[in-house]
């Protein structure tokens, strides 16, 4: 890739088509994504199991998930001019894993699926932003980030809506392998068409720069200067990041089942409804972040995220039990919280410090970790105690405002001792310059 930001439209065709396939490839991973929590109570009756035993399915996803991560990142070191066929290799056998979840008589069987397609799941999430980035090298790939967020919370909110007529006293004879394997088609579809891809343009590709360890051991070293302020901010934002995927991994997962298990008594598509309020809520968020992140400090963007979560989990706690337009409206203003949350409070962290490889895998690992504490914790309460779910929203949206409030006081204490270090540097290259012409 030239080294000029400017780039000739021959160029930009295969980039945008690279870039289409990867929003697609997010999008039919939000559907898969957020299928499997209006169909949890189908699956339940399915396998005659129950919701505890039911719930392993996300458990093992998330693990499934971390190590996903973890072999993505062993790969982009070992085999780097590789790694789109890897992408897309993850991408089509996501579709193929997505499509045998529900094909087992028993209950084993969709365990060892369920681990199976969490590896894939984990390599697209991993791998995704860092194939974005590399693509648009050069240029601002800020919009382009965004847009593939946006593209899987469409896609979430468009899995509630196709698993309706598969649920709750469905008219089709398999509901379940029949939802599952239309939802899996574009996935496979994807993964085959990055494989083309990757296949006309293996030679012309970004090809990605080796990680400099010593490169990344030179940044630790300058971040340690200022002092323990930066430790504490990453410390903070690995919680923070933990909380945050922990609420947003359990909606996902148990929302329809909270609203059916609730005193409401609201039937499965109904739950599924409640599920796609949130996510029209999440979509429409990530969408408006586009423009917004142009012109709005990521600060303010945070406190708006921060305010509608704990006026949305505020609205749920009250009224929740007892109204269902309250649900509706209660998860819409989370929805339009968390939406851009995620990336809002990573560009926010970089305003402070410079997020490295290191730092970076670190809060990777802590999304993963978020994953498996969700089904540990939430999917074994939210049959018997469905409003524990509200409550660890409601929770964490408490906590997260405390740790951004404390997080934005040590973040002005890092940039007034950087500003101090500037100074310094700069009075030693003067002294450095007046000896010189002294000849001292």
């Amino acid at each position: 890739m030239s080294k000029s930001n400017k780039v000739s439209l021959k160029d930009l065709v295969p980039k945008w088509i690279l870039q289409l396939l990867l929003n697609l490839s997010m999008l039919s991973l939000g559907v898969m994504t957020c299928i499997k929590g209006p169909a949890l109570l189908t699956l339940q009756s399915k396998y005659d199991t129950s919701i505890e035993t039911i719930s392993l399915m996300f458990l093992l996803t998330s693990i499934g998930g971390l190590f996903g991560v973890g072999i993505w990142t062993i790969l982009l070191d070992f085999i780097p001019d590789w790694r789109l066929f890897i992408f897309a290799a993850n991408v089509l056998f996501s579709g193929v894993s997505s499509a045998l979840i529900p094909q087992g008589n028993h209950i084993s069987s969709l365990l060892v699926v369920s681990a199976w397609n969490g590896i894939h799941s984990g390599v697209i999430h991993a791998g995704v932003n860092v194939l974005c980035m590399e693509l648009w090298r050069g240029l601002n790939c800020g919009p382009y980030m965004h847009s593939i967020h946006l593209s899987f919370s469409i896609g979430g909110f468009i899995g509630p809506l196709l698993s309706k007529p598969f649920i709750s006293n469905s008219i089709y004879g398999s509901p379940m392998e029949l939802l599952f394997g239309l939802a899996s088609i574009p996935m496979v579809t994807i993964g085959i068409s990055l494989f083309i891809y990757a296949i006309a343009r293996r030679d012309h590709f970004i090809t990605r720069k080796p990680i400099n360890h010593h490169e990344e051991s030179d940044k630790v070293e300058r971040q340690s200067q200022l002092g323990i302020e930066s430790i504490l901010l990453i410390a903070l934002m690995f919680v923070f990041f933990i909380i945050h995927v922990v609420v947003e991994f359990s909606n996902f997962s148990y929302m329809p089942t909270m609203a059916v298990k609730l005193d409401l008594h609201l039937s499965e598509r109904e739950g599924a409804n409640i599920l796609a309020f949130f996510m029209a809520g999440f979509s429409c968020a990530r969408g408006l972040a586009i423009p917004l992140a142009v012109k709005v400090s990521p600060k303010y963007l945070l406190i708006v995220n921060l305010t509608l979560i704990l006026i949305g989990s505020i609205l749920l706690v009250v009224l929740g039990q007892s109204e269902k337009w309250v649900l509706e409206v209660g998860y819409t203003l989370s929805g339009l919280g968390m939406g851009s949350m995620f990336v809002n409070s990573w560009v926010w962290l970089e305003q402070y410090l410079t997020v490295g490889y290191r730092v970076a895998n670190t809060f990777n690992i802590g999304c993963g970790i978020a994953t498996v504490v969700s089904p540990l914790f939430i999917g074994n309460l939210v049959n018997d105690f469905p409003m524990t779910l509200i409550y660890t929203q409601l929770t964490a949206a408490i906590a997260a405002s405390f740790i951004f409030s404390f997080g934005t006081y040590l973040g002005s204490k890092i940039l007034q001792k950087r500003s101090a270090l500037k100074v310094e540097d700069s009075a030693t290259v003067l002294a450095i310059k007046i000896e010189t012409s002294l000849g001292l």
